[in-house]
């Protein structure tokens, strides 16, 4: 039954034309016509209101604006006027600058006829006179006076209402012609307002001055005369004018700076003593603050708006904003800012607006509970219908529809009731081979993943037990090459030894990198190389093979090809070497050429491109599509019976997996060419022997503290190993044999660090280290995790257990050594190394005729040490060589080295014919 309601899901699912329920079709078009209606009216109710809002707004700013530019001509317009005539009476000699007493009287009069804040004259040699309000109320009138004889000694006399003065109330030092009103005027030269500047005694006010400069007959400069208004007196206009309770009105200079204010903010503040003007961006009312920020934004500066602006803003709320400049001839330029939220107007609009959506939703009902009265009793019938065929499709197919009164809708129902019957059969049938098949599919599957499993635990476990005796072979090897009284021979042999070993262990990985690529696990390593070598270590491994087989073996690289270069060298090897074997395998005559070109791609990233070509018996077309897949070989390689199709598949996801592509073209009996391209950084130089790289370590740098080392290992020989090489050095060394041990050895010895082997019996590496770390004490002891296990994630395991560094079995002395400086802190005395070492020396290929310096005795000795292997009496042979054919003695010493016998007797065995 499941499976044919998935069935019929699936077919209901293709289907691309949308069924719609027929009680929709009688439903929604009534009830979209009549919300249609309904928010059509409501739309042009709130729109026509909006209108009306907004003009209503504009005339009641424009009225608003218009009151202020009058009062603003007013206020500042008398000053001007009046300084005017100031002028207009110095000029004709009705007033006399020289006398203070008359001077200060007259600017009483004004001042009290005129409301002036103060009306004064400064002279050019430090003189003042002026009349006017004393404090910021306005309430105390006085007259004050700097003498010509005394500058800046500013006195201030309380006054009669006829502007005699009564008594002196306060001398402070002021020097007034520093101040604004008195030096814009002198500036201009003419007729000007000041710059907005604060009182140097009263300093929370700030004013505005009309100064006008008093020149003689001589245009020589007297003085000037000016009228400070104080601009408080217009914040306290602007607030009788607030169109609404929450609207605001402010003026500002196109700086910025504010001028006054409706709102109950100070225009000022003080610091240190002195009046500043405010920001308006530094406003606390954040109305004020806002919009001058997007007047900035909306129009670059302040400076850009040279006509009136109406503009609506977006705030939390939205916002009426209107802007007029205010300019005038003597220098003055505002702006006045009116602000009305939209709310204020817009209240019984929305109220309208929502009774609108009311009557909107409570239509939409009514029409909704007609339309499906109307509906049911058309669709009824169909609706019973419709749920038996649905319930067939989920799978119930023992469905048995009724339907009465009505003829079409009874044939219908019986012809479903018939398809029920035959469906229910049908897929009961194929429901149970389903079922067979699948739990036969489920066996094959654990089957195939059990098996998988195994296969990776034998590779993981093999791994493990080849790497313990690994550990020992390469540790004690290592050992003995660090004794100086190890003879020459002996030290050669134990190099043997240790070569060997490495390269097994080199093969063991290997297979672990072929275990992982059939499992997709396998990972891109990069690392610095020595391209040159890897060449010249392959041509040298195949020259042989391909010279017994009459062969050429050609290796052609570019020039500027870099030799020091950065990729996956295990897998390039590999795939070369795959490549090249192939070569030689099915080529009867002629020969194999390997091409390395490359192209730069950046400063440090280029392309490789290798090219291998060989004339051999070459693969039909039909081949070369299936060439590269798993256990895939071509017909020379199944006539050959060698291989097992493998090479070229694992070489191909080598290339894949390093950044390339590998490509083939072939033609039968003319041989074939494969082709792959691989980015590649530059690299670092490298050195091939890691022995030699790595400086011996003879003892510790004196002054240190002795430290104690716990070595935990089930292994006796591993544990020996590690005792071997610490001991000399002045360590103190305890040993346990597992988890439990250590733990005991731990806490009574409390040693620096412990290497931790993580597989024992009793108690594991894991158990001890969580044990150890979970203490305070624990802390202080570093623990090194060792292990043969070459799975990747253990190294998580280890490190997540509480182990502070992990390394793998087996291990060279100078990792060791490294650790121990690494959490621990030791300095070491190292031997001297030398700066270079014979391997750097690239030995040419040799030819019979290179042995030609050497006497026949020798050459005979030398075949029959090459025919038996004997390493050791080649070397010996090699030391009689002239040190003056540095290239033969070089070239037959590597030869020896990497057991290349078969090439030895190759290169000797003709000699031997011709003597013979």
């Amino acid at each position: 039954m499941e499976l044919s309601r998935i069935m019929i899901d699936s077919v209901h699912k293709s289907r691309k034309p949308r069924i719609i329920p027929l009680r929709l079709i009688f439903i929604v078009p009534f009830v979209l016509q009549i919300v249609g209606a309904v928010s059509l009216v409501g739309y042009l109710s709130y729109r026509s209101g909006q209108q009306a809002v907004e003009k209503l707004v504009d005339e009641l700013m424009t009225e608003t604006s218009n009151r202020i530019h009058q009062h603003l001509d007013h206020y500042l317009g008398n000053a001007q006027t009046i300084n005017q005539m100031n002028l207009d009476a110095v000029k004709t000699g009705v007033l006399n600058l020289n006398d203070f007493q008359a001077v200060g009287k007259y600017f009483y009069h004004q001042q009290k006829v005129f409301n002036f804040t103060y009306v004064n004259f400064g002279s050019n040699d430090g003189g003042f006179i002026g009349a006017g309000k004393a404090d910021a109320q306005g309430k105390i009138l006085e007259i004050s006076e700097t003498l010509r004889s005394q500058p800046k000694q500013y006195r201030s006399y309380l006054v009669d209402d006829q502007g005699n003065r009564l008594q002196l109330v306060d001398t402070v030092i002021v020097d007034q012609n520093d101040s604004a009103w008195y030096t814009d005027a002198v500036k201009v030269g003419k007729p000007v307002w000041s710059s907005i500047y604060s009182w140097a005694v009263v300093s929370n006010i700030i004013s505005i001055s009309a100064s006008a400069p008093v020149y003689d007959s001589q245009n020589n400069l007297l003085g000037v005369l000016g009228i400070d208004l104080n601009l408080n007196q217009i914040s306290e206009f602007l607030k009788t004018l607030n169109p609404t309770s929450s609207g605001n009105i402010f003026i500002m200079e196109r700086s910025g700076l504010m001028v006054a204010s409706s709102a109950d903010e100070s225009p000022v503040y003080v610091v240190n003593g002195q009046g500043k003007q405010l920001a308006a961006i530094n406003s606390s009312k954040p109305i004020i603050r806002d919009v001058t920020q997007k007047l900035i934004k909306q129009f670059g500066s302040l400076d850009a708006m040279a006509t009136p602006q109406l503009l609506r803003l977006y705030f939390p709320q939205k916002t009426f904003v209107k802007v007029i400049p205010y300019r005038d001839q003597y220098g003055l330029d505002w702006l006045v800012v009116m602000t009305v939220p939209e709310s204020d107007f817009m209240g019984k609009i929305q109220a309208n607006t929502n009774m609108t959506v009311l009557l909107c939703l409570l239509t939409l009902v009514i029409a909704t509970g007609v339309g499906i009265i109307t509906s049911n009793l058309i669709t009824a019938p169909i609706r019973q219908l419709s749920q038996a065929s649905k319930a067939i499709a989920d799978g119930k197919l023992s469905q048995v529809v009724e339907i009465k009164g009505i003829a079409e809708l009874k044939t219908l129902a019986d012809a479903f009731n018939e398809m029920a019957l035959q469906l229910h059969t049908a897929f009961t049938t194929l429901e149970n081979r389903v079922q067979e098949r699948t739990l036969e599919l489920a066996i094959a599957k654990e089957k195939a993943e059990a098996a998988n499993q195994a296969k990776s635990t034998f590779i993981a476990n093999m791994s493990h037990e080849l790497r313990s005796p690994l550990n020992a072979i390469l540790g004690f090897s290592q050992l003995m090459l660090r004794s100086p009284q190890l003879s020459p021979e002996h030290h050669e042999s134990v190099g043997i030894i240790y070569r060997s070993g490495d390269y097994l262990l080199t093969l063991i990985n290997n297979i672990l990198d072929l275990s992982k690529l059939e499992a997709g696990k396998m990972t891109l390593n990069p690392s610095n190389f020595d391209l040159y070598q890897l060449l010249d270590d392959l041509e040298d491994m195949f020259s042989l093979r391909a010279s017994n087989q009459g062969l050429n073996l050609i290796f052609q690289r570019c020039e500027n090809l870099p030799r020091y270069i950065c990729t996956d060298a295990i897998k390039l090897r590999q795939v070369l070497i795959n490549l090249i074997s192939n070569a030689i395998k099915f080529t009867q005559q002629g020969g194999i050429s390997l091409t390395i070109n490359h192209h730069t791609d950046s400063p440090d990233i280029f392309t490789l491109h290798f090219k291998l070509h060989d004339t051999g018996v070459g693969i039909a077309a039909a081949e070369l599509p299936h060439l590269f897949h798993d256990f895939s070989q071509a017909q020379a390689g199944k006539e050959s019976q060698e291989g097992t199709g493998l090479g070229l598949a694992i070489s191909r996801k080598f290339v894949q997996l390093m950044g390339g592509d590998i490509t083939v073209t072939s033609e039968l009996g003319k041989g074939t060419t494969f082709a792959f391209d691989i980015p590649a950084q530059l690299g670092q130089k490298t050195h091939i022997n890691s022995l030699e790289i790595h400086p011996q370590v003879l003892e510790l740098a004196p002054g240190q503290p002795t430290y104690r080392i716990l070595i935990v290992d089930d292994k006796p020989i591993n544990r020996q190993l590690l005792i071997k090489l610490l001991t000399p050095l002045g360590f103190e060394i305890q040993e346990a044999s597992n988890g439990q041990d250590a733990v005991t050895i731990w806490d009574e010895w409390q040693p620096h660090l412990i290497w931790m082997d993580m597989r024992m019996p009793i108690m594991d590496g894991y158990e001890a280290t969580k044990y150890i770390k979970s203490t305070t004490k624990g802390h202080a002891t570093a623990i090194i995790a060792l292990t043969a296990s070459v799975l990747e994630e253990e190294k998580a395991i280890t490190l997540s257990a509480g182990c502070d560094d992990f390394l793998r079995k087996p291990f060279v002395e100078h990792l060791i050594f490294d650790t121990l400086a690494k959490h621990l802190g030791i300095k070491y005395i190292f031997a001297q190394t030398p700066t270079t070492t014979p391997d750097e020396v690239k030995p040419s290929i040799l030819t019979p005729l290179d042995f030609s310096c050497m006497p026949q005795t020798w050459i005979a000795q030398l075949y029959a040490a090459a025919l038996e292997a004997n390493t050791k009496l080649v070397l010996e042979l090699i030391q009689e060589i002239p040190e003056t054919t540095i290239t033969l003695r070089e070239s037959l010493t590597k030869l020896a080295k990497q057991f290349k016998f078969e090439e030895l007797v190759d290169l000797v065995e003709p000699i031997i014919s011709n003597e013979f």
